[in-house]
């Protein structure tokens, strides 16, 4: 389904459901469609319908390909790619388990953590197919080799409100901070079916 039929028919659900009273009197299903000016079946199949609000895209990380040949000769050439935390058409809010990532050099004290986002109509871990949206740093890690892991976690509340965690276990080192994608606030979740999130209609 396309993401504004979605939206649509997510808006006249929503109608149907306040205008609608309680209880399915086929008489009062028969006024909202004349109110409406829809078939009265069409108002049935919209009450027992069931909407969920889902994540609209794929939120990730990006990292270095440490298999690269070119990571040991010069690792600013070495390729990147998107490491997806969170997919598409997840319902919402939605958390992810932590991901394990790792430091790319000895005695690394900061990881940068670029946030990408899904920009084509399907997921690819190229970063060209995707979107830079936002950085965040983990700060005053410990001395330590290459491969020193450490935890991200992504979420997104159903206003679209992303926030990332991501933390070191051994010194508690972490970092918090938040994307709002589509601009939305607390105030605008009824907005969020057409600015932020896309709609899986069942029933």
């Amino acid at each position: 389904m396309r993401p504004a039929r979605g939206a649509a028919r997510y808006a006249l659900v929503e109608k149907i459901k306040v205008t609608m009273p309680a209880g399915g009197d086929p008489g009062a299903a028969q006024q909202v469609a004349d109110q409406l000016d829809i078939p009265v079946e069409q108002v049935e199949a919209a009450r027992l319908t069931k909407v969920t609000t889902v994540v609209p895209r794929a939120f990730g990380l990006r990292v270095v390909d440490t298999t690269d040949p070119l990571f040991t000769i010069d690792r600013g050439r070495a390729r990147t790619y998107i490491e997806h935390l969170l997919t598409a058409n997840t319902p919402l809010p939605a958390d992810t388990p932590p991901q394990t990532f790792c430091t790319v050099d000895d005695n690394q004290r900061t990881v940068r953590l670029e946030v990408w986002e899904q920009a084509g109509a399907v997921a690819s871990d190229k970063p060209d197919d995707n979107l830079h949206i936002g950085d965040g740093r983990l700060e005053e890690l410990p001395d330590g080799p290459a491969g020193t892991p450490f935890q991200v976690v992504f979420s997104m509340t159903e206003t679209g409100l992303l926030k990332v965690h991501a933390w070191e276990a051994s010194t508690k080192r972490e970092v918090r901070f938040e994307i709002q994608i589509g601009g939305l606030n607390e105030t605008e979740v009824k907005q969020a079916a057409t600015a932020v999130a896309r709609y899986e209609v069942s029933g």
